[in-house]
């Protein structure tokens, strides 16, 4: 039996590693399985792929896989082609700190793995019936260590890969799914040891094992070497009675005796080091003395610890060869009496491992993807500053990039990571520190001050930091302004005992609270941590998570407010806005939720939610009336959903499946996305428009330098910001504001909304001063479908709300 073909691309098989960050990659090799672990930098995170129903749960599953070391089996929802597809996986441990996730879209799943996807591990895989150990499937790992070809594999029982003498113990185990180290044969009859880890996939129609194969024969063959050649000197016999395997284990193994002949010589490293050559295995070696083996640099570092030995002392040195490093131990053997009788060293050429130490010391303390310190390296930092200046005290700056996340998706994770790295290096030589920002979060960066804990100083220092921001940062052409949020915690001997600064990390956690409480704070350029702002934290945090079950149950609703025309009060269409009805607290305000999921990543999904689910109901209601044709909907378009990749063709769509004609839809973009004047922005706005769709300014007047860029644009309507109108009537200089807005939009053929209109005065100074639509209370509030329903049924003859 062979595996079925793999799904088309977009229900492909997922195949990601994972670190303990949240960093990953889609793996498309078993090659870049191993890649990983030497220095290939993560380029994206899980967050990317999972929706965030399914983040916690992946985050729980990990900890307990690198935890355990054992695989698990997961369920997840991830965003494919922008919707979401229920997958089904497992996760297996990779390393103390790294997991592989492979999964498969539920429906194709049937309970086995595609062959596309089990060729992507990075060992040996088997898979078998639990009830008859048939094998079904394996992967190209397995045919190489094994010798058989898949046609041979799938007439195989797993227990025909184990000797005679194992299976009936081995089919035993089987039925338990007990892993271990174990000697299986491969086709050539030759025996190989590999370490077994089996796992259950069981669905209703199945009843699956996956089997992981390691191959250790290496490993054990030098086990098995050391522990004859103890058993021969203690007998104090010759080597020649025992007949040795001819693997070589991946260390050198050397027995000499008394009178320095070499007795025994297996192992890789050897041939390395010597003057002869070890295609005949260790007979080349054996019964030489060290001056016909090693040439007189070995001979130099080895006679001294030879000597040492037979005097009884264990000897260890580290040395150089060739551009490499070796290590060597070395140790005495003796008889019952006790008496030495000769000794051995264990040679193991160290270099990959000396590169692989400074790799891991790399991986454990700096940020991989900018290759400044990381949260580990900073707290390591932390800890020594706070015992050495306890008494002083010490400040822990902790800064966000306010625009870091959208930067990322707009322009890619390269200027992302690379306008950090600026960021830090400008901050480094502003304050002249010693030592580099450290990143401690996706978007965030650390440093400490010690002995510096004066509030007037800390303002000071964040002022600076904010000024030197201020300034654009040029990224390969792209002029990039990165807003900061900066949060402070202060360590002082007086605090040890406070739970808030027991240690380095919750000192870190309050100056993150602190940053947290910082973000849209203008009045102060920072916030200090005080406890209270730990309460406020909390509170927040209950929020989060109420806001993520109410995605999950759809307790999210989206309102109508009515546009109409100033000349006659005729409807002309409505504005998609998102409520939250709470199950205790009723409806929500936006100005709570809103910044939430913008923070949490969440706003995407009820963006889009919200555009689709308006668009349905347009479609309902135009059909309802004789004039139905004529009504359009106003539904804001987030930077999220600009920078999103395939707005186009997502939009396109949503039109084609509700069937509303592109010019009733009007998005609306914020006078912010205005100001940056990107490139991109603005092509995708001109794209848009050449859909038919029509673009709005929401919220106009309440930036600074719109109008120098408002004719380059591809928009059609001005929406003048409430705060403009409830000023109106009392402030002529603000009515002369809007005057002049209305006439540049006319000069410039757009059309102009005024939101907030709740009086009849307004109404009548805005229809002076031609305006041509209007929204408010006067008109009406945001309303449920259910109402907009009854509204249009109640007015089908003529549309006239007053």
């Amino acid at each position: 039996m062979s595996l079925k073909k793999s799904p088309p691309l977009s229900l492909a098989p997922i195949i990601l590693v994972i670190n303990r960050k949240g960093n990953c990659r889609i793996i498309q090799s078993p090659n870049q399985v191993k890649d990983f672990f030497v220095g290939e930098s993560c380029s994206l995170s899980v967050m990317d792929w999972l929706t965030q129903d399914n983040l916690e749960t992946i985050q729980i599953q990990m900890t307990t896989v690198l935890t355990e070391q054992t695989p698990k089996p997961v369920s997840a929802s991830f965003l494919v082609q922008g919707e979401s597809q229920p997958y089904f996986g497992y996760l297996f441990p990779l390393s103390l700190a790294s997991v592989l996730f492979i999964a498969q879209p539920v429906e194709q799943f049937a309970g086995e793995f595609t062959q596309e996807a089990i060729e992507l591990f990075p060992l040996s895989v088997l898979l078998y019936d639990a009830e008859t150990l048939q094998i079904k499937a394996v992967n190209q790992s397995a045919i190489a260590q094994y010798g058989y070809s898949e046609a041979e594999f799938l007439q195989m029982q797993l227990s025909q890969l184990y000797p005679s003498s194992q299976t009936p113990t081995r089919l035993q185990n089987v039925s338990d799914l007990v892993t271990g180290e174990w000697q299986n044969c491969r086709k050539d009859k030759k025996l190989i040891y590999v370490k077994l880890t089996a796992y259950p996939i069981r669905t209703a129609n199945t009843n699956t094992v996956l089997l992981l194969a390691q191959d250790i024969t290496e490993y054990c063959y030098t086990k098995i070497a050391l522990h004859h050649y103890t058993k021969i000197a203690l007998k104090e016999k010759q080597h020649s009675e025992i007949e040795f395997t001819p693997h070589f284990p991946p260390c050198g193994i050397l027995g000499f005796n008394r009178e320095w002949n070499y007795t025994l010589a297996v192992g890789n490293a050897l041939s390395q080091i010597t003057q002869i050559t070890m295609s005949e295995g260790e007979q080349s070696i054996e019964g030489k003395k060290i001056s016909q083996v090693f040439s007189p640099y070995i001979r130099e570092l080895f006679a001294p610890l030879q000597e040492h030995i037979l005097l009884g002392y264990p000897q260890s040195y580290s040395f150089q060869y060739h551009q490499y490093t070796y290590y060597l131990q070395g140790y005495p053997l003796r008889n019952q009496k006790e008496q030495i009788i000769g000794g051995f060293l264990m040679i193991k050429n160290q270099t990959l491992s000396k590169q692989f130490e400074a790799l891991l010391d790399r991986h454990a303390f700096y940020d991989l993807t900018t290759h400044l310190p990381n949260q580990i390296w900073f707290l390591e930092q932390l800890s020594r500053h706070i015992k050495t200046f306890s008494k002083e005290g010490v400040a822990v700056f902790l800064l966000r990039l306010e625009r870091y996340r959208i930067i990322k998706y707009g322009l890619g994770h390269k200027f992302a990571n690379q306008l950090m790295v600026a960021v830090a290096k400008r901050l480094k030589q502003t304050l002249q520190l010693k030592s580099d920002f450290a990143r401690v979060g996706d978007a965030a960066l650390a440093m400490f001050f010690p002995q510096l804990t004066q509030q007037e100083k800390l303002e000071q220092i964040a002022q600076l930091i904010h000024t030197q921001l201020s300034s654009a940062i040029e990224i390969e052409g792209e002029e990039l302004f990165c807003p900061v949020s900066i949060g402070v915690a202060i360590y002082e001997d007086s605090l040890k005992n406070n739970e808030f600064f027991q240690d380095p990390s919750a000192l870190l956690h309050a100056a993150d609270t602190a940053m947290n409480a910082a973000r849209g704070e203008a009045m102060s350029p920072c916030v200090i941590f005080h406890p209270q702002l730990r309460y406020s934290a909390a509170t927040r945090v209950q929020l989060e998570t109420e806001l993520r079950r109410a995605l999950r149950l759809k307790q999210l609703d989206v309102f109508y407010q009515p546009t109409v025309t100033l000349a006659e009060g005729k409807l002309t269409g409505f504005e998609a806005l998102v409520r939250w009805q709470h199950p205790q607290q009723g409806l929500v305000s936006p100005s709570h939720f809103i910044p939430l999921a913008q923070e949490l990543g969440l706003i995407g999904f009820i963006d889009w939610w919200v555009l689709a689910e308006a668009c349905e109901k347009l479609a309902i209601w135009q059909e309802m009336i004789p004039q139905g044709e004529t009504l359009s909907m106003n539904v804001n378009l987030s930077e999220n959903m600009i920078n999103q990749v395939g707005i186009l063709e997502r939009l396109e769509q949503i039109i084609q499946r509700t069937g509303i004609r592109p010019e009733c839809l009007k998005l609306e973009v914020t006078e912010g996305i205005i100001l940056e004047g990107k490139t991109a922005t603005t092509g995708i706005l001109k794209q848009l428009q050449a859909m038919g769709v029509l673009l709005s300014i929401d919220d106009f007047g309440t930036g600074y330098s719109s109008l120098q860029r408002l004719h380059q644009l591809p928009i059609n309507t001005l929406k003048i910001d409430r705060s403009f109108t409830k000023r109106m009537l009392n402030y002529p200089e603000i009515k002369q504001i809007i005057k002049t807005i209305i006439n540049l939009a006319h000069d410039l053929n757009m059309e102009v909304i005024a939101e907030g209109i709740e009086k009849e005065e307004e109404w009548e100074a805005l229809k002076f001063l031609n305006c041509e639509y209007g929204q408010g209370f006067l008109f009406g509030k945001p309303r449920p479908e259910a109402d907009i329903r009854d509204l249009i049924l109640a007015h089908q003859s003529d549309l006239i709300l007053r």
